[in-house]
């Protein structure tokens, strides 16, 4: 059975130096973490500050494609999927996998998304109080007497 977090278009394909750097530091990290289950995207944002996240995916695809990782998608009660993956010398994912979906679907409920939008906007007005901010009109298209032309 093929994996569906491999795509059609890396097969063949050469990794380039950031992508093989990539790689490099997430054999680091699933070395370090043998014993866990991650998903795709926590990956991502773990990285962010040293990879960009297509070029996390590639390398976790690569890892995938060689055999170092197992990766499994599962469905979310939301409608979406979420991919899993773990060391190839985890025994025993099962538990920590269904931690890991029950923490994804809490914060993938849209309460919590709504809760965590108010809360920024209340952040946002909070800012442009502090620093003495108006709104001085919406859907404006005038600044300091020049209207500016839509388009």
């Amino acid at each position: 059975m093929s994996d569906p977090f491999l795509g059609e278009s890396d097969i063949g394909r050469v990794a380039d130096a950031r992508e093989i750097a990539a790689i490099t530091r997430l054999e680091e990290t699933f070395n370090a973490n043998r014993s866990r289950v991650f998903f795709s995207r926590q990956l991502e944002v773990w990285h962010e500050n040293e990879l960009f996240h297509w070029i996390t995916n590639r390398g976790l695809r690569d890892l995938v494609a060689r055999g170092t990782l197992i990766s499994e998608v599962r469905a979310l009660k939301t409608g979406g999927s979420v991919t899993l993956m773990w060391h190839r010398s985890y025994r025993y994912p099962r538990r920590d996998a269904a931690r890991v979906v029950a923490l994804v679907e809490e914060y993938a409920d849209p309460n919590i998304g709504a809760a965590i939008g108010l809360q920024g906007e209340y952040l946002v007005l909070e800012g442009f109080a502090r620093h003495r901010f108006l709104l001085a009109g919406r859907e404006a298209r005038e600044y300091h007497g020049v209207l500016r032309t839509p388009g």
